[in-house]
């Protein structure tokens, strides 16, 4: 939609015509062409979809690092259903959102406070060893895990949570450090200047020490 600069409105009439929406399960809000079924092919685990959401104890942990939506300018949500009666605003405007925002990488925030990675968008090698940890030996497509192994979406839920704490963690500290090495400065220009002002005063009682015996003669 991005590439071609389509809306979403003219997007919706031409993709069911080649293809289908997964409204739950492990491939939840893709679209997947008529004909192939990722049910059946062990190998459509990477295109998984994973919902993260984070926790408030991350997003609380400093104030001043803000996951925002920003849903008055980037639309992520899609209608109920394809062919609603109803009205959707939804005017394509990706090029407003960071790049590859869809990509999961340990050293950048994610933008939103709720993502949807596929599989293959996590960067992340200790991630990915939950991915292929039974690859060859997918016995069946579960409605949740979908080709994953029991509980995998969940402890990489739990790793990705981890991650991003550690994160905010760093960007908090490095920001306190700033902040103290900043009031540091500031205090050492006032003793600079208050160094200054005993020099001055010493200069003043010299030159008066000096007009003294003159000052008494007269």
């Amino acid at each position: 939609m991005g590439i071609a600069n389509l809306e979403f409105k003219n997007i919706k009439v031409v993709l069911p015509t080649i293809a289908y929406y997964f409204v739950t399960g492990p491939w939840r809000a893709l679209w997947c062409k008529i004909g192939y079924d990722p049910r059946k092919d062990p190998k459509a685990k990477i295109y998984q979809m994973l919902d993260v959401r984070i926790r408030l104890s991350a997003r609380t942990y400093n104030s001043d690092i803000a996951f925002k939506a920003a849903a008055e300018n980037n639309s992520t949500k899609l209608p109920r259903s394809l062919f609603s009666s109803r009205r959707y605003n939804h005017t394509c405007r990706l090029s407003k959102l960071p790049e590859n925002h869809h990509i999961f990488k340990r050293d950048i925030l994610p933008p939103f406070h709720q993502m949807y990675y596929q599989v293959c968008d996590l960067k992340d090698d200790e991630l990915q060893k939950f991915v292929h940890a039974n690859d060859g030996y997918e016995q069946s497509c579960d409605e949740r895990d979908g080709w994953l192994l029991p509980d995998t979406f969940q402890k990489m839920r739990d790793l990705i949570h981890t991650l991003i704490t550690l994160k905010i963690q760093e960007i908090s500290d490095k920001e306190t450090q700033e902040i103290e090495r900043n009031e540091d400065e500031d205090g050492e220009g006032d003793e600079d200047e208050e160094g200054d002002e005993e020099i001055d005063d010493e200069m003043v009682n010299e030159i008066m020490e000096y007009f003294q015996p003159t000052l008494q003669n007269t």
